[in-house]
């Protein structure tokens, strides 16, 4: 197991809509490339149903950082 795989958080170096912590979801078949995952919620609030949209993306390792 790489670096890569023991964490499962990555904030990305490049500009994108969702900026934030993304979920390492594992590698992709490429090598060097990984698929991340974000899911972000549309409403918080208690008393109307929540939603979400989630994001996936597939980066190059050199684009993202890992985090703990």
């Amino acid at each position: 197991m790489n670096n890569l795989e023991a964490c499962e958080c990555a904030t990305l170096k490049f500009d994108h809509p969702r900026n934030g912590v993304w979920r390492i979801v594992g590698p992709a078949k490429e090598p060097g490339f990984w698929n991340l995952l974000s899911v972000v919620f549309i409403n918080e609030s208690w008393d109307i149903p929540s939603y979400r949209s989630t994001f996936q993306i597939c980066v190059h390792e050199s684009e993202f950082d890992r985090i703990q």
